[in-house]
């Protein structure tokens, strides 16, 4: 790459972005991956739905899918519950992992762009950095944030609190979580994009420093997680939501991704795909683990040791899966996946209110007020499910190509390593 372009360059009025051409960095394979870190969110929601409809139906005071999907601040009295059920339950805790996967992906191409961006120009063009999250990130998620506020007029149970919408108007959305609990609405799965916000309110500052000062301050953000995992985890009444959704834990995994991004070319990985599969397999194997037998992510605190191996492990397997796509031949994954990974981000806020509103309107068809069994039950939630996956694409695509799309084309004139093509 050229370096007499250094200091003089203007990043986003002075030049033209076609000098920058050769300044490119697309893997498509990571739409795949995007695409899978969101089907493994969604399938955690249906299973935390047919969870909830079996409590219900077990305890009738509990709250019904459509009501909460992650949590409720309700004590109800336990249950039995079957060896099978607990199986599934690891599966679908581990299914989490995958905002885990976003995390750790969005860290390795942001600092892959940024450290690309520094070489050919000499520079961080901060300002034009926050441009082009604003026009990629905002429309969307003030939209959405302004579709749920309406709805909850005529559907109380979507609704949320004051407190819970401000923290999310000024991207702290997490807060709440960590501080009061879930709540279980729509605009809960937000919290992990105000993360991604807050993380990337310093990052580019960081980049400046190119790829000696990013080591180090990524050094820091992997002890500083396990240092608030042994600090919660040997505190009396930690719960799953003092961690989950905490800043401080969740950096282990940008952390990961701006390590792999400095010191990593996974984007040449020439590998079979009977190696790429056993990476796979070794990343959700590292994942079950965590989820089976550190538990880190159930309701009570496992302690500070289950804690750090379990998170440790996580960011592992998160690792293993991302190699085991990276640098993988784009024919090998059909178009309409890479099409769905490149909305992904409408996939991942639309698909909690699909869920919600599905869940009610089944229920109330087919459940009407009778107990189920079990069959019956599994029927109506996988129906419901794939109903409200229909539905998430289709408010997704709507969203990408008629309210996403103006401000894309805007934050081209912003962008000077570009991550599509023309």
């Amino acid at each position: 790459m050229s370096t007499t372009l250094a200091p003089q360059v203007s990043v986003s009025k002075a030049i033209s972005i076609d000098r920058f051409e050769s300044s490119r960095f697309y893997q498509p394979e990571l739409d795949a991956l995007r695409f899978l870190a969101f089907m493994l969110v969604f399938c955690r929601h249906v299973i935390s739905a047919f969870g909830l409809a079996k409590k219900h139906q077990a305890i009738p005071g509990a709250p019904m899918p459509g009501a909460a999907f992650v949590a409720s601040k309700i004590p109800l009295p336990t249950y039995h519950v079957p060896h099978a059920w607990e199986v599934i339950q690891n599966l679908a805790q581990a299914c989490d992992f995958g905002v885990c996967l976003f995390f750790f992906l969005s860290s390795f191409l942001i600092t892959r762009l940024l450290l690309i961006e520094r070489e050919s120009t000499g520079r961080v063009a901060v300002k034009d950095f926050y441009i082009r999250r604003s026009l990629r990130i905002w429309p969307l998620y003030f939209a959405f944030l302004g579709l749920v506020t309406l709805l909850s007029v005529w559907v109380p149970s979507i609704r949320s609190t004051e407190l819970r919408i401000l923290a999310s108007i000024v991207f702290i959305a997490n807060w709440p979580i960590v501080l009061h609990g879930f709540a279980g609405t729509p605009i809960e799965p937000l919290w992990s994009i105000s993360v991604e916000e807050q993380f990337y309110l310093v990052w580019p500052g960081f980049a400046r420093l190119g790829r000696r000062g990013i080591i180090v301050v990524s050094i820091l953000l992997a002890v500083l997680p396990v240092c608030t995992l042994i600090y919660f985890g040997h505190r009396n009444g930690t719960i799953n939501s003092n961690l989950w959704p905490n800043s401080a834990v969740q950096c282990l995994f940008f952390a990961g991704g701006a390590l792999t991004a400095v010191f990593g070319r996974p984007e040449n990985l020439d590998w079979s795909l009977p190696k790429r599969a056993a990476t796979l397999l070794g990343g959700f194997a590292c994942w079950m683990v965590a989820s089976g037998a550190c538990h880190v992510v159930r309701a009570e605190s496992p302690g500070a040791f289950k804690l750090v191996t379990g998170y440790l492990l996580v960011v592992l397997g998160t690792f293993l899966i991302f190699t085991a796509f990276a640098g993988a031949p784009r024919t090998i994954f059909p178009k309409s996946i890479l099409y769905l990974g490149k909305i992904s981000y409408g996939l991942y806020v639309f698909h909690v209110l699909s869920l919600a509103l599905t869940m009610k309107v089944m229920f109330a068809l087919f459940a009407q007020g009778r107990t189920l069994s079990t069959s019956a039950l599994t029927g109506v939630i996988i129906s419901a499910a794939a109903v409200a996956l229909i539905v998430t694409i289709l408010c997704a695509m709507a969203s990408y190509h008629f309210l996403e799309k103006p401000f894309l084309r805007l934050k081209k004139r912003f962008t000077l390593v570009r991550s599509r093509p023309a």
